[in-house]
C-alpha cells in the first residue's frame, strides 16, 4: 500500500473496538496524519537507481570468507547496469522470526571488460548512506573489498556517478 489503512478490520470485517488497534500497517506512510514511515525513505532510495535507465545483467560477484560464518542460507545477489556502470546487489535472506547480526565478508566484483567502476561506493537503500569501501584494491580484472558489511537487506555496489 501507499498509505496505511486505519480502522481497516472494524470497517472492512466488522471487528468490535474490543479488538484493539485495526490499522493495517502496510504503508509507506501513516494513514492517519499522512506522514511518511522509514519504508517510504528506503523505498524512495530504491527508485532513484532503479528506474528506466537500469536493466538486469549478468556480471560477476563472488563471496569469500564471511564473518561470522553463516548457518544456513548463503548470500542473495543481483547484477544490473545503469549508464553502462555496473550495480552489484548483495544480502543476507535472513529468517524474519531471528535476530539478525550484520556480518563482513570479501567481496570480488568483475571489473574487466564491460561496464566498469572507477569511484566505487556502497549504498545502503535503507539508509540512502552513499560511502567509499574502507578497504579495496583491484588485480586481475577484478574489485577485491575487504570488510564489506553484510546485512538482512540488500547492500549495493557501484560506481559514484550512478548515485548521481
Amino acid at each position: 500500500h501507499l498509505s496505511d489503512m486505519p480502522d481497516y478490520g472494524r470497517r472492512t470485517y466488522g471487528w468490535p473496538e474490543s479488538r484493539g488497534d485495526t490499522t493495517n500497517t502496510k504503508g509507506l506512510i501513516r494513514g492517519r496524519d499522512y506522514s511518511p514511515k522509514p519504508s517510504f525513505y528506503a523505498y524512495q532510495n530504491l527508485c532513484a537507481l532503479f528506474d528506466s535507465e537500469t536493466r538486469p545483467a549478468e556480471l560477476l560477484m563472488r563471496f569469500d570468507k564471511c564473518e561470522p560464518e553463516f548457518e544456513d542460507l548463503a548470500l542473495r545477489s543481483y547484477t544490473f547496469v545503469r549508464r553502462n556502470r555496473p550495480i552489484y546487489a548483495y544480502w543476507y535472506p535472513s529468517i524474519l522470526q531471528q535476530p539478525y547480526s550484520p556480518r563482513r565478508a570479501r567481496i570480488m566484483v568483475w571489473n574487466g571488460k564491460g561496464p566498469r567502476i572507477d569511484d566505487p561506493v556502497v549504498v545502503d537503500l535503507l539508509t540512502g548512506a552513499v560511502a567509499k569501501p574502507a578497504k579495496f584494491r583491484a588485480a586481475d580484472g577484478f574489485l577485491h573489498f575487504e570488510e564489506m558489511p553484510v546485512e538482512d537487506y540488500p547492500l549495493l555496489i557501484t560506481d559514484r556517478s550512478t548515485t548521481a
